[in-house]
Formats: structure tokens, C-alpha cells, sequence
């Protein structure tokens, strides 16, 4: 998984999508590793392929599911991208509100204005995941946004991050 998420940050997706193929011959029912793939495939547009590894990161939601399919049939990868993050922005009895999730699901889908407010929270709170921020390619289209730059300067880390 490791191997699979820096392969991801450096954005070598097809790398990355043989490196989850094998992590599953070891761990089938990893949703992670889905994730991992799954993320790998989006963002090389590959969506109707992406698809399915998705649906195994719902896990049992399967509600939650059909309304990223039924956005995505309807609006694109965006729209999914963005029903899945106001889903996961609603609390939820028993399952803490993953912030970190939020901010990159809502920049996955150009809502720049909600993944900073998300963003915003993680550094309230102190999350170590957002030295993460300047690899992950969920905020590649953010790094132009003059909040996110002063932000990442608030953290002390690069807002950018060269992947080669």
C-alpha cells in the first residue's frame, strides 16, 4: 500500500495499478488497495474502469454508491467526485468525519472553495496527513489557488511538488 500510494503521488499510475494487481493476489479484500488503484485509473480518465475498484471502496454503503454512479452516469467524474464528498462531509453516527478525505475529494472535483474550508480544518486540528498535501494529485488543480499556496506556506512545506 505504501509502495502503491508514492507510485500514486509520483504519478506513475500504470506503475501503481500493477503494484495494487499484485498487493491483491496477496490481500483480496484490501479496500485500500482498490482505493489505490481506483485513484490511479481516475486520474488517468480511465473512469469506466475505475468504476469497480470504486465500488469495493464503498465497502457496504451501497446508498452511497449508487448516488457516486448515479453522478457519475448523470454529470461526470466531477459530480461523482462531489457527491461522494458531501456524503462524506455529513456526520455520521460512529464514524468519525475523515477531514482529509473531505478537502481531496471535494478538490478531485474542482470545489475549490470547500476543499479549502476542509483543508482549513485539517490544519486547525494539526492533521499530519497534510504533509501529504504538496504529493497528492487530488490538489493538482488547486495549486494555483492563492489560498492553497498561502497555506501550505502556514504548514511550511511547498505547495507544489514536482512528481519527476
Amino acid at each position: 500500500m505504501v509502495v502503491m500510494f508514492h507510485t500514486v503521488a509520483a504519478r506513475r499510475y500504470d506503475d501503481a495499478i500493477v503494484e495494487g494487481r499484485q498487493a491483491l493476489t496477496l490481500f483480496p479484500n484490501a479496500p485500500y488497495v482498490h482505493a489505490g488503484i481506483a485513484d490511479a485509473l481516475w486520474y488517468q480518465g480511465r473512469y469506466e474502469e475505475a468504476l469497480p475498484e470504486q465500488k469495493v471502496t464503498f465497502g457496504l454503503d451501497t446508498r452511497a454508491w449508487q448516488e457516486f454512479e448515479q453522478a457519475f452516469r448523470r454529470g461526470g467524474p466531477r459530480a461523482a467526485m462531489k457527491a461522494r464528498a458531501d456524503r462524506l462531509a455529513q456526520p455520521a453516527a460512529g464514524r468519525p468525519t475523515d477531514v482529509m478525505a473531505v478537502a481531496s475529494t471535494y478538490a478531485d472535483a474542482g470545489e475549490r472553495d470547500a476543499a479549502m474550508v476542509w483543508l482549513q480544518k485539517a490544519y486547525d486540528v494539526r492533521l499530519p496527513q497534510l504533509l501529504h498535501v504538496p504529493a497528492d494529485p487530488a490538489f493538482d488543480g488547486m495549486r494555483d489557488d492563492a489560498r492553497f499556496g498561502a497555506l501550505m506556506r502556514k504548514i511550511g512545506i511547498p505547495a507544489r511538488v514536482s512528481p519527476r
